[in-house]
Parts: structure tokens; C-alpha cells; sequence
């Protein structure tokens, strides 16, 4: 009986080698297809860059650089008001008002 089991293992060993199953071949699929969308991006043509750019920009010069001291300088001047924050907050009432009266039409 041991030599028909060794026999029937070798046999179902034998089948299982000439005949892979369907889970070895998705991942080998999608490899393929991977690799296939990869080489026909490989193969698209670069768009023109260099016409998006006029001439005159391209040859401009480079934006002056200002220290970073004074850009907070100026943010720090444009602080809302006292009186900006009352305009700010009667344009909140009436846009809230107009709100409920679209509201019951």
C-alpha cells in the first residue's frame, strides 16, 4: 500500500508541474499587462515645450528677490481694521438675510 501512495503522490505531483493552476497565471497577467502600459507610454512622443514660452519670456530677466523680512513686514501692515471688521460683519448679516429670503420664495 506505501507504493501506491508514493506512486499516487508522484503522479499528482507530475500533474500539478505540467499543469500550472489559474492563481499562478493572474499575477503573471497583470505583470504583462503592466508592463505592456508601461512600453506604449515609452513609445508616446514628448509634446513641444519650448513654443509654450514666447520668445520675450524666455529671454526676460530673472524676478527680483526681496528678503523675507519684508514680506512679513507687508503682510503684517494689511491686518483688518477696526471698521473693516464692521463692514465685513454688516456684509454677513445682509448676505444671511438675503440667504432666508431666497429661502422662501
Amino acid at each position: 500500500m506505501r507504493q501506491n501512495d508514493k506512486a499516487h503522490s508522484r503522479r499528482q505531483a507530475a500533474r500539478a508541474i505540467a499543469r500550472p493552476s489559474q492563481d499562478m497565471s493572474r499575477p503573471l497577467f497583470g505583470f504583462l499587462l503592466i508592463t505592456a502600459l508601461i512600453a506604449m507610454t515609452a513609445c508616446t512622443p514628448l509634446p513641444d515645450v519650448d513654443g509654450a514660452i514666447p520668445a520675450d519670456e524666455r529671454q526676460g530677466s530673472y524676478p527680483e528677490l526681496i528678503p523675507a523680512g519684508q514680506i512679513t513686514a507687508q503682510a503684517q501692515d494689511n491686518r483688518i481694521a477696526e471698521q473693516d471688521e464692521a463692514a465685513i460683519n454688516a456684509r454677513i448679516r445682509a448676505l444671511r438675510a438675503r440667504a432666508n429670503w431666497l429661502r422662501t420664495q
